[in-house]
């Protein structure tokens, strides 16, 4: 087990990885409570993969991923989760997203049966065709409560009008026409494939003894065997225009809502910066210091604040933009536009947002909740945690970062207005 410090943070991270590649990743707390989740390297995006040596790749249908989820907690004889945490006043649950699938329960007691509940939850699925077609079900009305939402709408058809050929553009619930071809045999075979523990990584933070943890995990899978073997995920080749310029839906409804992507080449430079200038940029430029953000708090035509948010996909950053109004949704777009193409950056604020977000970072190792997502995302982006994520935030350079806007191209990209008719 390494012991490693998160630097002026006065913080300590504990880290091992077992003989079947596990990586187990443990902050202790002085908190009554205690966070663990388990998290597979299986998404909604990966829908066609194969082992190295095979020639063809499996092919699985959008929302594949999610139904799995689903199924992981399907009672196996006496072994109940559900009423396992419940008994132990532990909340848990799950969720999948385009990368990743997780599985957590928080809570201060019987930590020792939680966790070997969790480890034995997603190691082993005993399902039938009956669980399947009864949780199929349950996923259809869930996708149909989002069917007419508008602002799903808006989000969900905007992604797919910028992305071309990756299979990010799907929505992590699938399309039902996708729900009603997924089978028992698909099931065991995306669990064979990603759930192992070299395709997974456990996070735990609260008042944990990390020696005790590892002697644990490593008795639970003392005697277990997985198949060993590579998984390769399909890679796409993305083009760099959007699908779709423009959309304009219908609906019945006294309000328009619109969601914007902008999608541009990722410059060549550290993964950890890009995302910090891309949010910086954003946050700059549309966030409560701003004109803008002043201006649409007053505008009565505003019915919603305006959203924004970035993600990283191979070569490509998207930088999205969400908002309803009442009346005149191409003025605001051309507001939005004009803002992130021209408006100029206080430099004061930089050095407000660096103390914004190191006061962030301090906060989250308050809760173990936050210092579990903290983790899983440096893990997830970077493949480990950043221990030196102070000095990054501190030592960024206001020449650098306004260099940086220079080189953004923010002419390619889409919208979708879902509106009156």
């Amino acid at each position: 087990m390494i012991k490693k410090k998160y630097k002026k943070l006065n913080n300590t991270m504990y880290e091992e990885v077992l003989e079947n590649g596990l990586r187990i990743y443990i902050c202790p707390l002085k908190r009554k409570n205690i966070y663990a989740e388990m998290n597979v390297l299986y998404g909604a995006k990966n829908i066609s993969f194969k082992k190295e040596e095979d020639q063809e790749f499996i092919k699985t249908y959008t929302g594949t991923a999610h139904f799995l989820e689903h199924l992981i907690y399907t009672p196996d004889g006496d072994f109940n989760p559900a009423k396992i945490y419940n008994k132990n006043a532990a909340s848990n649950n799950a969720y999948t997203n385009k990368n990743l699938t997780t599985y957590y329960f928080y809570g201060p007691l019987n930590f020792e049966e939680n966790l070997n509940t969790l480890l034995r939850s997603v190691n082993s699925l005993n399902i039938t065709e009956k669980d399947v077609d009864k949780e199929r079900g349950i996923i259809k009305q869930e996708l149909l409560k989002y069917a007419d939402n508008k602002s799903f709408i808006a989000e969900t058809k905007a992604l797919e009008n910028a992305i071309v050929e990756d299979s990010y553009r799907y929505d992590t619930g699938g399309r039902i026409e996708d729900l009603e071809k997924i089978d028992l045999q698909m099931i065991k075979t995306c669990f064979e494939y990603f759930y192992r523990p070299d395709n997974m990584f456990l996070i735990i933070a609260g008042n944990v003894n990390p020696q005790k943890v590892i002697v644990q995990v490593k008795e639970f899978y003392q005697n277990k065997k997985f198949p060993k073997f590579k998984v390769i995920r399909k890679k796409y080749n993305e083009p760099a225009k959007v699908l779709k310029e423009k959309e304009i839906i219908h609906k019945d409804t006294s309000n328009n809502y619109i969601s914007i992507t902008y999608k541009i080449k990722k410059p060549k430079i550290d993964e950890y910066l890009l995302r910090v200038y891309l949010n910086a940029i954003l946050r700059l430029k549309f966030g409560p210091l701003t004109k803008i953000y002043n201006s649409t708090y007053q505008d009565s035509n505003y019915v919603s604040d305006i959203d924004y948010g970035v993600t990283l996909i191979d070569d490509y950053a998207l930088i999205c933009f969400d908002v309803i109004v009442r009346n005149n949704p191409e003025k605001t777009i051309d507001l939005i536009d004009d803002t992130l193409k021209h408006a100029e950056i206080n430099e004061d604020y930089i050095e407000i947002y660096k103390k914004l977000m190191i006061k962030t970072i301090i906060l989250d190792f308050e809760s173990p909740d936050r210092v579990a997502s903290l983790i899983e995302n440096d893990c997830l982006r970077y493949n480990h945690p950043i221990y030196d994520i102070y000095d990054k935030i501190k030592s960024l350079d206001v020449l650098d970062y306004q260099n940086f806007t220079k080189t953004l191209d923010f002419s390619n990209r889409n919208y979708v207005i879902v509106g009156k008719k």
